[in-house]
């Protein structure tokens, strides 16, 4: 998981912090961490970090599937609402896409 962390930073920036929990506090199977940087003046960039590791499987074509989420925002929105639309995003595909 280092390598890959140092890929994602390498590619989105620093990663500040970010979230293990949900908003009332029980453990997300994933996290929700912040970069330093995005890709444009004024941005920055928040992503899942351990959903690939969830094996999914495409309910259509059967394929394996490994993904992160990536939210680009203004930096003036702040980190109220982000994470918690990715970890409802990152859990619905979790249930759509059966796991192996």
């Amino acid at each position: 998981m280092e390598k890959y962390t140092e890929f994602l930073e390498d590619h989105l920036g620093k990663i500040e912090y970010g979230w293990s929990e949900d908003s009332t506090g029980n453990e997300m199977p994933f996290q929700v961490v912040k970069y330093s940087d995005g890709p444009f003046t004024g941005s920055v960039t928040y992503s899942t970090l351990g959903l690939s590791n969830e094996k999914l499987v495409s309910s259509v074509s059967k394929k394996q599937i490994r993904q992160e989420l990536i939210f680009v925002s203004y930096s003036t929105f702040g980190d109220e609402n982000i994470p918690g639309i990715l970890q409802q995003v990152g859990l619905e595909a979790m249930k759509i896409i059966m796991p192996i």
